[in-house]
């Protein structure tokens, strides 16, 4: 496993102007909208029904 994904762990430790880059930002607003889609669509009110 280690093997395979060598290039992209040692990718992870980048920096630019002295900071790593990060998806953390980008992953926490589309789970904050996931969880908000779930939850509207477990509301009896809502209109999005499965």
């Amino acid at each position: 496993m280690l093997r395979h994904w060598k290039s992209k762990i040692i990718n992870s430790f980048d920096r630019v102007n002295g900071q790593r880059i990060s998806n953390g930002p980008i992953e926490s607003v589309n789970f904050e909208r996931f969880k908000l889609r779930v939850l509207y669509s477990l509301n009896d009110n809502s209109s999005i029904k499965s």
